[in-house]
């Protein structure tokens, strides 16, 4: 008897705990990356790198990064905000001078934030390398994430020795606000949207993106570009559509050793249909304040755009 009570009451207890909830898996909505912590620092939530830490937070959540210096290449697959915790500059370093590429930030995703990094790419020379952050379909040729990349926000950054600064490649709704950028060997903000007419005809211009206040230092080419580049000449009539788009605020200042044929100039914009996009913008001595080529509607009211 006592033998089938045990085994009654063992039966029963089991059931019980069947039926108590399992704990549940806290999301991991904050993570935190340090280089060279110690290894006793290391979990669940917390990195060497800055992918991992990518890789590790749920959308929606935050990679909090410590000073140090990171020598990577980053992609951003998913909705995340990325911060420095010390947003001096060279103190949190994203550096990927010497990779293959050079491409720091690489952002596939919408609903993004880089804030607060010192970032190096380096001047390779290969089509769309040396570029600190990328927004959009990677490069030109490759649309296998067109269209996934919006509302981007890249802001408090110092990008330096690099080919350009920020590349914006038919995205939109995405604000580069109070960066500097110390010198970019070519254009220093790019919202470009393809070089040929099957190109810009491909879809998904780049609209209502703002550029404001950012500081722009020794480039040898040009400070801000909106539109595309045709090279089926004689021109044709395809244009891109920038409307929305709001450049205002930025100082442009001290280029460089000019290297392209043409001089080193402010703002500019060539295939592109819009208006009044231009407002506010300062532009230093020895540099001519616009340029523009197979561009409509556009307006650039002197050396201080008002």
């Amino acid at each position: 008897m006592k033998k089938i009570f045990s085994i009654l009451f063992a039966l029963v207890l089991a059931l019980s705990l069947s039926l108590i909830p399992a704990a549940p898996v806290m999301a991991a909505t904050d993570v935190w990356v340090d280089d060279d912590a110690p290894s006793i620092w290391y979990d669940v939530t917390h990195f060497a790198t800055i992918q991992e830490g990518i890789a590790a937070v749920d959308a929606g959540g935050t990679v909090f990064v410590y000073p140090g210096t990171y020598p990577e290449e980053v992609l951003v697959d998913k909705s995340v905000s990325i911060k420095a915790l010390n947003k001096k500059e060279d103190a949190t370093v994203v550096d990927a001078a010497t990779t293959t590429y050079g491409r720091p930030f690489m952002v596939i995703a919408a609903y993004v934030t880089i804030d607060g990094f010192t970032i190096y790419a380096g001047h390779q020379s290969g089509w769309n390398t040396g570029i600190p952050i990328i927004i959009g379909a990677v490069f030109p040729g490759d649309e296998r994430y067109l269209g996934d990349a919006h509302h981007v926000t890249v802001r408090n950054n110092f990008m330096k020795d690099s080919w350009t600064g920020v590349y914006v490649y038919k995205s939109s709704y995405n604000l580069i606000v109070n960066n500097k950028i110390v010198n970019p060997y070519w254009d220093a903000i790019q919202v470009y949207d393809g070089s040929t007419d099957s190109e810009i005809l491909i879809g998904y211009d780049s609209q209502h993106n703002k550029i404001i206040n950012n500081e722009i230092i020794g480039q040898r080419k040009g400070g801000i570009f909106v539109g595309a580049w045709n090279v089926d000449f004689p021109p044709s009539t395809v244009r891109t559509d920038n409307s929305g788009t709001k450049v205002h605020g930025n100082y442009i200042h001290d280029p460089g050793a000019e290297i392209w044929s043409g001089s080193i100039y402010g703002l500019g914009t060539a295939f592109s249909d819009g208006s009044k996009m231009f407002s506010g913008n300062k532009i230093g001595d020895g540099i001519t304040p616009t340029w523009h080529y197979q561009a409509s509607g556009y307006k650039f009211p002197g050396k201080s755009n008002h």
